[in-house]
């Protein structure tokens, strides 16, 4: 039985799942589900489908603003404005700059330069360098910022994190996975005893 006739009616999972446990390939199927929920066709929604809608979330509440931006007299610079976090990251012509968060309402850049021209802009950056949320873009010039017009296709402000990249990764085919899946080496005898005491 392949994972699109199995997974084709939801009121059966409960079902499906208990009697998949005694089964010999319970794990690879699991795990062929679990490709086919977050990189495959998704055929588990065929029916019903997707439980979640694009579009409905947002990362943060505030929006972050720079006000200005100054040059300290040991030629560092700080950035002011409001709603900065400790996750708050300075982009300079769209490279992170290492930022040190002062508070809500500055960052201090002590080891980058600007120059007329440059373009300037923070984000609020995960762990993993995924970008949350931004400023609006500036140009900075002798001191004063002027803001820079949105990037035709730019995402929603929060919407960044849900945006998929262009470059599309190539997808494997349904068979593809399923060998893929079948050739993942075998779980421990340890692990297979702590299963079977599960069911």
């Amino acid at each position: 039985m392949c994972l699109k006739d199995w997974i084709s009616m939801p009121e059966q999972y409960s079902t499906i799942i208990s009697s998949a446990a005694i089964r010999k390939n319970y794990l690879a199927d699991l795990e062929l589900l679990q490709y086919d929920i977050m990189y495959g066709d998704q055929y588990v929604y065929a029916e019903e489908g997707s439980p979640m809608k694009e579009g409905h979330m947002y990362m943060g509440v505030k929006d972050a603003v720079i006000s200005q931006v100054t040059e300290q007299y040991n030629k560092t610079y700080s950035i002011y404005g409001e709603n900065f976090t400790k996750q708050s990251k300075v982009f300079i012509n769209g490279e992170k700059q290492k930022t040190t968060f002062l508070n809500n309402t500055r960052l201090d850049l002590k080891e980058s330069k600007l120059s007329d021209g440059d373009t300037i802009m923070v984000a609020q950056v995960g762990s993993s360098n995924t970008t949350f949320r931004t400023t609006k873009t500036y140009k900075y010039n002798a001191g004063t910022l002027t803001e820079m017009p949105p990037e035709k296709d730019a995402p929603e402000n929060g919407r960044q994190a849900f945006v998929v990249e262009k470059e599309e990764k190539e997808k494997m085919t349904y068979s593809e996975a399923v060998d893929y899946i079948l050739d993942i080496p075998k779980f421990t005898k340890k692990m297979m005893r702590h299963t079977r005491k599960l069911f």
